[in-house]
């Protein structure tokens, strides 16, 4: 198969947005997307997946809206997220 086209991720997506603690404004990139996976457990124990940024000024994480993410960004952070753990045993 040929690829004819490859999106730069790197460069296509880009997140402003304000640290609610610290007040700094920051510029996001892919790799800075951090996914916190959803817990398998029973119901009383549920915590559904959602993404954040952590502010490198204060280290507030700031929630990102599931919109606000295109989907071949949120399996990367996944993936990350998945080998993080994978390592951590």
């Amino acid at each position: 198969m040929r690829i004819l086209e490859k999106k730069d991720w790197a460069t296509a997506w880009k997140k402003v947005c304000t640290c609610p603690q610290c007040e700094s404004k920051l510029e996001a990139e892919p790799a800075d997307i951090v996914c916190n996976p959803s817990s398998g457990g029973n119901q009383h124990d549920y915590c559904p997946e959602y993404f954040y940024l952590r502010c490198p000024v204060c280290s507030q994480q700031i929630s990102l809206s599931d919109k606000d993410i295109p989907e071949f960004l949120k399996k990367q952070a996944r993936d990350r997220a998945n080998r993080g753990s994978y390592f951590d045993r």
